[in-house]
């Protein structure tokens, strides 16, 4: 044993060195091909930097590891192409950003949601401490929670299905008027597989935003089945605000 350990000694202090550095990067906004091509390309410039990627629906995980120290030219770079679009440097998840910021600032949150069916409230509640800004949210999955709920003009819906830019508007004016809030987002859209009588096609959703300065509706064609849509959609919801409030 006492010959062992020190003859080990130096291989066991590379290992620990091994992958010292590590920044973890999430990015909303843009598709994952457009990502490796920034940062793969970025990272070739400085020889040891290893990436992998992760994707999940509407967010790109970008893992950076060296063996020394991440050179600082090469997030700037990153930040130079992707800035507008990076939800967290350090990897913190879309719904714990944007909860820091909305504490930060004093400000509070609602939703209302009919394709995600809960899923964005549940994801902003995950966050400890969500409490201090998220206030509620409504699931108006039908034409009637829509109207009687949050009202949304009946014969809008009546005469132009409920995935269309207005109701969207109408649903988040709807949640913010309701609990108050300084912000609200709303989620509507067909997730499939079926259409559910709507007219627009699956995968098809639009997200809106309420805010004191004005309200703004955002439609997507998102691909895959069901559980994809529906988690990408409250991604892009969550980055939408967030994106807003660093952008004020």
């Amino acid at each position: 044993h006492g010959e062992v350990v020190p003859r080990l000694a130096p291989f066991l202090a590379a290992k620990e060195r091994k992958g010292l550095a590590k920044k973890v990067i999430r990015i909303a906004g843009k598709p994952e091909s457009e990502v490796a091509d920034v940062v793969t390309g970025a990272a070739s410039r400085f020889p040891g930097v290893k990436v992998t990627y992760r994707a999940t629906p509407g967010v790109i995980e970008v893992t950076l590891k060296a063996e020394e120290e991440l050179p600082e030219g090469l997030m700037e770079e990153i930040r130079k192409e992707l800035g507008d679009f990076i939800v967290s440097e350090e990897g913190k998840s879309l719904e714990e950003a944007l909860g820091e910021m909305l504490r930060d600032r004093g400000m509070t949150l609602s939703v209302a949601e009919s394709c995600t069916g809960g899923l964005l409230g549940e994801r902003i509640t995950r966050v400890p401490g969500s409490s201090d800004y998220f206030l509620g949210g409504v699931v108006s999955y039908s034409y009637r929670a829509k109207s009687d709920v949050l009202g949304v003009p009946g014969e809008l819906l009546k005469a132009k299905g409920a995935v269309n830019e207005e109701v969207a508007l109408h649903m988040a004016k709807g949640a913010r008027r309701l609990f108050g809030s300084d912000f609200a987002l709303s989620v509507t859209g067909v997730a499939g597989p079926g259409t559910g009588g709507e007219s627009e096609p699956v995968g098809t959703v639009v997200t809106g935003m309420a805010t004191p300065g004005g309200e703004w509706a955002f439609r997507y064609r998102l691909p895959g089945e069901r559980e994809l849509v529906r988690q990408a959609a409250s991604s892009i919801a969550l980055a939408s605000l967030l994106f807003h409030l660093r952008r004020g």
